[in-house]
């Protein structure tokens, strides 16, 4: 029990690491911002402070070029670079030591960084990204050297870019999105996916990784990705090219299940500008499954206009049960997503993600639910009673609301909450819906599932 009861945290801690963030496309004069939207991007490097053992292959096999680097408003120093595998044989990772120097050329600091990446194919190139958080106020030049260099034993193919675009929000993010193709007779599992984009006399201005990212690829078959990017300086240029830069290598095939994707006949914008895919899954199968997804949209070119992911709650969905999902495009962070510009969209399963759990989490019920509505909003305010003969770790609520006329989803909420919750005690929880502002509200019935582990 003790162990089950681990595993069940675990999982609901994945629940909150969801990442969901996404992009626009408007006219205008957009200018490039260093103001850091409220999400983060991935810090694609890791400080190692461990001295660096003795390589296995020669140094000399990667190259480093395209070096950049400047200082933030906390004089704390962003670096960028390409790496390339100049060998016969993948690599990776990849250990650098970056050195400063100041005025008196005079070294002032040197830090050893391992970049995230699974491997580099042969004659390969992946952008990269460190972040030395350390205060250096007199700095002249900097340099970076390989230190440590591993072979690894993955078959990498290539892979091609289909559809992808660059564009400068109002806000100033900068998205990159588009899909990636898998051209080969197997398939693959794309070990990274990431972006640089250029200032005009050529300069690396940022580097990030997928934020929304197609990982499994079956032979022939396409998915999305989107890239955001912000933060420089504004003095250090605008963005005016991109590249992508993609590492696939063959993998096994992924088992699939009997999931039905159902959309919604309703989508919409809400007051803070995202735009939301609704819809619901059901598990048809005879397992019970984690389920996750991914949403693109496109314009009538057939380009990526943007990409999002989803992982559908409750988290284990049992055999004949179905779930709604809300998936989110647009945003506070960037601008609202023109329905205009859409001519398509598609929902479909993150195999790479998507699997079978033995384990059955536990139905619970709710007391005393107050509902608020407002234009644009609706608040869900109840009491969770754990009546089921046993400690839980956690809970998580999920509530779907339909137009009682026509049964179409019209909104999806849910919240998780992480605590050890004793045999019958009560935790009260709070959920905020967006909702299309101009709603008519007595239109929506909710439904409420409570599950516990």
């Amino acid at each position: 029990m003790a162990s089950q009861s681990r595993f069940r945290t675990h999982l609901f801690i994945i629940v909150v690491l969801v990442f969901t963030f996404a992009c626009d496309i408007l006219g205008g004069e957009p200018q490039l911002t260093s103001e850091v939207p409220a999400e983060t991007p991935s810090e694609m490097m890791v400080e190692d402070t461990s001295p660096p053992l003795e390589p296995e292959v020669p140094l000399d096999s990667v190259e480093i070029n395209s070096l950049n680097a400047y200082s933030d408003v906390f004089d704390e120093w962003v670096i960028y670079g390409l790496i390339t595998n100049v060998a016969d044989f993948p690599v990776g990772p990849v250990g650098i030591e970056f050195e400063f120097f100041n005025s008196a050329s005079d070294s002032v600091l040197q830090k050893i960084f391992y970049d995230g990446f699974d491997g580099i194919a042969p004659g390969g190139t992946m952008p990269f990204v460190a972040y030395v958080m350390e205060s250096l106020t007199d700095v002249a030049d900097y340099d970076a050297a390989v230190i440590d260099l591993d072979k690894i034993d993955l078959e990498y193919v290539s892979v091609e870019t289909l559809g992808s675009s660059m564009v400068i929000t109002e806000s100033g993010v900068v998205r990159v999105s588009g899909e990636i193709f898998n051209p080969n007779d197997q398939p693959v599992m794309l070990d990274q996916t990431r972006a640089a984009v250029y200032t005009a006399d050529g300069n690396i201005l940022m580097v990030e990784a997928c934020d929304v990212c197609a990982r499994y690829l079956e032979a022939g078959e396409s998915g999305s990705f989107r890239v955001l990017l912000f933060g420089a300086p504004l003095e250090m240029g605008v963005p005016v090219d991109y590249e992508i830069f993609s590492s696939a290598s063959i993998t096994e095939p992924i088992d699939t299940f009997d999931i039905e994707i159902i959309p919604s006949n309703y989508q919409y914008t809400d007051g803070v500008n995202w735009f939301h895919l609704l819809g619901e899954v059901v598990n048809n199968s005879q397992e019970n499954l984690a389920i996750y997804l991914l949403g693109t949209l496109y314009d009538a070119e057939d380009n990526v206009i943007d990409a999002a992911s989803y992982e559908v709650e409750p988290l284990i969905l049992l055999p004949g049960e179905s779930a709604p999902y809300d998936l989110r495009f647009g945003g506070p962070s960037t601008e609202a997503i023109s329905p205009e510009k859409i001519s398509r969209w598609e929902v479909e399963l993150d195999l790479s993600q998507t699997g079978a759990f033995p384990l059955e989490l536990i139905k619970l019920s709710s007391e005393d639910v107050e509902v608020t509505y407002a234009p644009g909003f609706g608040i869900f305010n109840g009491t969770i009673v754990n009546n089921s003969g046993e400690t839980l770790e956690a809970v998580t609520i999920v509530i779907t609301l339909r137009n009682n006329a026509t049964g179409d989803i019209v909104g999806v909420g849910n919240t998780t909450i992480i605590e050890e919750i004793p045999d019958g005690d009560f935790v009260p929880y709070e959920i905020f819906i967006s909702l299309e502002p101009e709603y008519n509200n007595n239109l929506i019935d909710y439904e409420l599932v409570v599950i516990g582990g």
